[in-house]
């Protein structure tokens, strides 16, 4: 959640690149929400970048790259990042916090979730077969995420009954949110 953190200090010191440990920390911090967006201003200023990572192409080769390799051999978290362009037309990376987790636990977390699926659809009318196709391919670190946004939609297409086929209607809205990194987490640029 927003504001905590949970992460080992220990596993922090070992880190080797001073950028990955202010990424793990950043990481740890939003692994909750399963990512979050930042305009490339304010990661660079986050991470206290100098005037030798003003090209889009050294953030990447000297900080993003090296950080995510550091973090995933040697790390239970990592992530992936997409860029993009607001409608501002400045330069975004959303990120994508990316678990390890033992087998056993990914099997309890995703049983949890296929259950509070099956339950929450139900109870609003939903075939959950409709949308078994979807939610079987969700990643482990994005079932509570999307748990929250199935709720948030299922709320509005309450209140919208002009909805003519809420399982289309839902199905889209999940595969938009799962494809469109930069609607789906919180922008957290200052």
């Amino acid at each position: 959640e927003e504001g905590y953190s949970h992460y080992s200090h220990s596993k922090a010191l070992s880190i080797t690149n001073k950028y990955t440990v202010r990424l793990y920390w950043l990481l740890c911090s939003w692994r909750n929400r399963g990512g979050f967006r930042i305009s490339v201003s304010a990661l660079k200023k986050l991470l206290q970048l100098g005037p030798g990572y003003d090209k889009y192409s050294n953030l990447v080769a000297r900080v993003l790259k090296p950080s995510c390799d550091e973090l995933r051999s040697r790390f239970p978290i990592w992530f992936l990042y997409r860029d993009y362009f607001g409608e501002d037309g400045i330069r975004r990376l959303a990120f994508k916090i990316k678990l390890f987790l033992p087998a056993e636990e990914e099997k309890r977390l995703k049983n949890e979730a296929n259950d509070f699926f099956f339950r929450v659809l139900t109870q609003s009318g939903i075939r959950p077969d409709s949308l078994w196709d979807i939610l079987s391919t969700v990643e482990t670190e994005d079932l509570k995420p999307l748990s929250r946004k199935i709720v948030e939609i299922l709320g509005f297409m309450k209140e919208h009954t002009e909805i003519q086929h809420p399982e289309q209607y839902l199905r889209g809205a999940i595969r938009a949110w799962l494809d469109n990194w930069a609607v789906r987490y919180q922008d957290i640029s200052e």
